[in-house]
């Protein structure tokens, strides 16, 4: 019988794989433009990413419109299957994204599948009524600035209201919350919207006495939400049993987004605005920042800072996150024998910074796997991302 060690094979990699080199505009233009070859192209989510603070609303606005088309030309026949705005509820910049955003909907098929997240300041009130059928999800501008909840008790009911769709609210428990603090965050759960997605769980830099206290308030979340029939998805996440979300995750297509959102991934997307990324095919463009964003279309030029063919890193890491989500565990066999690597030399550095995590009791390594435990299970998105943004 042939028996060998995994040090044996040499042609596994030591060290990371070599970057691909950026591809310029025509590169970018030929491959993104190039029809898929023995296969019917895959869905795609067209999604307009607007700055959370833009500078200027006008050109930022004019610009979004030259980028719709240069994709336009560049796609011909092939329409988006679904569309998502990304936006500040601040009343001036949501009116005027919204109007242009349903209008490039409308021109596509009003029907279609589509979504809002809305970024929440302290007094912003979006009305919503223009979008019926679309999901919407209530962020935090700044990540759990105080006011957020409060800012969320007043604009969900009205949300609730006009939007047909799946409606989401963000809940940050991070920081040390007081009777009143509780008290906002169980009328939100009360108002039962369909997604619910627990951030800063954990806070860094806490003394013990505090941590346990943060931990009580935790599971007082956490009953609350299993009373209200909620289920746990991944992550912070949780919602109903017949959100889409939980076939996907069935499905192993559950994917985290740089921002800590799941999607099912079933497709491509293209990103508009500022800082949006793009995956077509086997290519991935990330846009320019607001100013040079700017300066690119008005110079009739493809806003991107940087776009590359997807590399087998990538393709690894992002296998990585999605088992991680959907599964529960990574199973470093797996990923040596799909892609050629040795495990735990060739993510040395994500391994050590998640030791941490692991004493605490919130990972498990055994056996050459690595498996979230029942409290690591809340930081699931946390960790892909360990893996993800190395």
């Amino acid at each position: 019988m042939l028996s060998f060690n995994m040090d044996d094979i040499a042609a596994f990699p030591a060290l990371r794989q070599i970057r691909q080199p950026r591809l310029n505009d025509a590169a970018v233009g030929r491959a993104w433009s190039r029809p898929a070859i023995g296969r019917l192209p895959p869905a795609l989510c067209m999604t307009e990413c607007w700055p959370r603070k833009p500078a200027a609303v006008q050109p930022v606005q004019e610009a979004i419109t030259l980028e719709w088309q240069q994709w336009c030309a560049l796609l011909g026949k092939r329409q988006p299957t679904q569309m998502q705005l990304h936006v500040s509820a601040h009343p001036q910049v949501f009116a005027l994204a919204l109007a242009d955003w349903l209008q490039r909907r409308d021109s596509v098929s009003p029907s279609m599948p589509c979504g809002i997240v809305l970024y929440l300041g302290q007094a912003d009130v979006p009305d919503c009524s223009g979008v019926p059928g679309a999901d919407v999800m209530l962020r935090s501008m700044a990540g759990g600035e105080p006011g957020f909840h409060a800012s969320c008790l007043t604009v969900l009911p009205a949300v609730l209201q006009q939007a047909g769709g799946r409606v989401g609210v963000e809940l940050w428990l991070g920081q040390l919350m007081d009777a009143e603090a509780m008290a906002q965050v169980h009328a939100l759960l009360l108002m039962q919207p369909a997604r619910l997605c627990l951030r800063g769980v954990v806070a860094a830099a806490v003394s013990a006495s505090q941590l346990l206290q943060q931990k009580e308030q935790l599971y007082q979340v956490l009953q609350w939400l299993d009373e209200l029939g909620y289920g746990h998805l991944a992550g912070g996440w949780f919602t109903r049993a017949d959100d889409p979300w939980r076939h996907a995750q069935r499905l192993g297509r559950l994917m985290l987004t740089g921002e800590g959102d799941l999607i099912a991934e079933d497709g491509e997307w293209i990103g508009l605005g500022p800082g949006a990324s793009t995956l077509l095919g086997a290519v991935q463009g990330w846009n320019s920042p607001e100013a040079a964003y700017l300066k690119q279309l008005q110079q009739g030029k493809r806003p991107l800072a940087a776009a590359r063919k997807l590399s087998l890193d990538i393709l690894m890491r992002r296998a990585m996150a999605q088992q991680l989500l959907c599964l529960g565990y990574l199973d470093f066999m797996t990923f040596e024998l799909t892609y050629m690597v040795q495990f735990e030399q060739y993510f040395a550095t994500e391994l050590k910074q998640l030791q941490g995590w692991i004493k605490a009791g919130y990972l498990l390594q055994r056996h050459r796997t690595l498996w979230l435990t029942e409290s690591g299970r809340l930081l699931a998105d946390q960790f892909a991302r360990y893996f993800l943004h190395a």
